[in-house]
């Protein structure tokens, strides 16, 4: 089971409290190395649309951004669904890096707003971006850090600063993944 390195750090000192005084035990020792490996192992969801670009409306209500493939999940801490456009972090707790990138064409001064929703609630990330032509798309990225006290599902939503606002997206790439760290 991956763990934080405080929950190693306690799995450790409570397994081998003293070496000179208390013999070294085989399995818990077995153990202790298991949960480290399994702590350090990356794990992550990832969808993306690399293919042809995929055209849509946006307006000023956020709508879900589309993904035309699962590229990868390492379940069962990641779950990935590209039908829902989501990638759900299923352990209770733990500290996530999201990573956005994204190619895309909108027309010249129309402004497109991208923001990182955790069980459907806004969070404070977000990325904005106004276009220089549907035929010329911008490059953007944002990368957050996020610390869940639940099991969570992440999803990107974008919206525009008009109604029926034309947009091409391409080359995206939308990532879930555990940042081991010691909390």
């Amino acid at each position: 089971m991956r763990k934080t390195f405080t929950e190693l750090r306690n799995e450790f000192f409570k397994s081998f409290p003293d070496p000179s005084t208390d013999q070294i035990d085989g399995g818990r020792l077995y153990d202790l190395i298991q949960d480290v490996l399994d702590t350090l192992q990356p794990a992550y969801g990832v969808l993306s649309t690399i293919g042809t670009p995929i055209s849509g409306t946006l307006g000023t209500t956020p709508v879900l951004v589309p993904w035309e493939l699962k590229y990868w999940e390492t379940a069962p801490e990641f779950v990935v669904n590209q039908a829902a456009g989501s990638i759900t972090f299923t352990r209770p707790s733990g500290v996530v890096r999201i990573t956005l990138t994204i190619d895309i064409g909108v027309a010249v001064n129309r402004a497109l707003e991208f923001t990182i929703f955790a069980n459907g609630v806004a969070t404070p990330w977000r990325m904005q971006i106004t276009g220089t032509g549907v035929t010329k798309p911008d490059a953007v990225g944002l990368v957050a850090i996020l610390n869940p006290a639940v099991p969570t599902t992440y999803t990107i939503m974008a919206s525009a600063d008009q109604a029926n606002t034309a947009a091409e997206f391409s080359n995206a790439v939308f990532v879930v993944e555990n940042v081991p760290v010691g909390a």
